[in-house]
């Protein structure tokens, strides 16, 4: 591990500094929730003991950053990567990146299954991209500073996305095409982001004095709206034409992942887009699009500007622990493409 003299004991550092031996055992692991300067007394002492090396020191004032991604799709990590790359050579920290499916994210907490930097203790702290369990996003921050791009958690900071304007400029644009009926498609109560989006749609619904119908509104499952081919077609399908029957004109999807999904539903049931319903996703520069789907209209943010934000932030958080949880928003604005009518 690193050490150099075993003889020396943690409670000799404990007993010389006045403090807790689980303190200085925490501080010597890197956890976060030590103060910074109470945890480079501990380190001083801890190299005038002979108890850490010359490169174990290092390694706990280490700048390399953890990036960490769970998805199905290729190339949906490339949008952020630009903008942490770019920061990381600002701020002189190297990035260290590393991917699992989705089905195989648990194993971020197996030392068998860790990238090199978690189990060496190499790293300062971890970005995670895309959606990760609550539980093993809990896990990660008891141990080392994380930071959440878009997606939020319990105690955990987040640079994100500003969903309120970016809704009720979809709604506005829907309205301006002449669609009076908007259903929305992909609320889910386990994600955050389908929350927030959807409780924009419904106070965009009001703004322009339209109905809120529940009817016309389709859930979905966590698992399908991370992924293309995951979407119970049977299954929403029946909604949705059922609600294309009852008179509604236009959908607004919680991602651009459902919005492909559904898009694709539609023209396979012989639905014309725009010309018998306007169809609208969120975040469109997230995903890459699939082929044989017009350019759907969408939000979009500078992704890269997200990125950057969110290596700045966990640097930050690695150099004050104590801070108070952050969320940094930024906004979005809305992406004109064939999928609905234009005035």
């Amino acid at each position: 591990m690193g050490f150099a003299k075993r003889d020396v004991n943690l409670a000799v550092i404990a007993q010389r500094l006045g403090i807790s031996i689980s303190t200085v055992s925490r501080a010597l692991r890197g956890a976060k929730s030590i103060h910074p300067t109470t945890r480079e007394r501990i380190l001083e002492e801890a190299q005038a003991l002979g108890y850490l090396d010359t490169h174990r020191l290092a390694a706990l004032n280490t700048k390399n950053v953890l990036v960490l991604s769970q998805a199905r799709q290729a190339g949906s990590d490339s949008v952020y990567m630009a903008g942490l790359s770019q920061a990381a050579i600002t701020l002189k920290v190297s990035l260290i990146s590393h991917h699992y499916m989705p089905e195989n994210c648990h194993q971020i907490l197996d030392p068998k299954s860790q990238p090199m930097a978690m189990t060496t203790g190499d790293t300062c702290g971890l970005i995670l991209l895309h959606r990760w369990p609550e539980e093993v996003v809990r896990i990660l921050s008891e141990n080392l500073p994380v930071v959440s791009i878009v997606h939020s958690y319990p105690g955990v900071d987040c640079v994100g996305i500003e969903d309120r304007s970016g809704m009720l400029e979809l709604v506005a644009h829907l309205v301006s095409g002449g669609r009076s009926q908007i259903g929305f498609f992909g609320f889910c109560p386990r994600m955050n982001s389908s929350c927030a989006r959807f409780g924009a749609y419904v106070e965009a619904l009001m703004a322009h004095h339209l109905p809120f119908q529940l009817e016309n509104v389709i859930r979905v499952t966590a698992e399908e709206m991370c992924s293309l081919e995951l979407v119970d077609v049977l299954s929403t399908g029946k909604l949705v034409n059922a609600r294309l029957a009852a008179g509604v004109n236009a959908w607004i999807c919680s991602n651009q992942m459902l919005a492909y999904s559904l898009c694709q539903q539609l023209q396979k049931a012989g639905f014309g887009i725009p010309e018998d319903v306007s169809l609208a996703g969120f975040h469109g520069n997230a995903h890459p699009q699939p082929a044989g789907l017009p350019i759907l209209t969408t939000t979009s943010v500078n992704s890269e500007e997200l990125g950057a934000a969110a290596l700045k932030r966990v640097i930050s958080r690695a150099e004050q622990p104590q801070q108070p949880c952050r969320s940094i928003l930024f906004p979005c604005g809305l992406s004109k493409g064939e999928s609905t009518r234009h005035v």
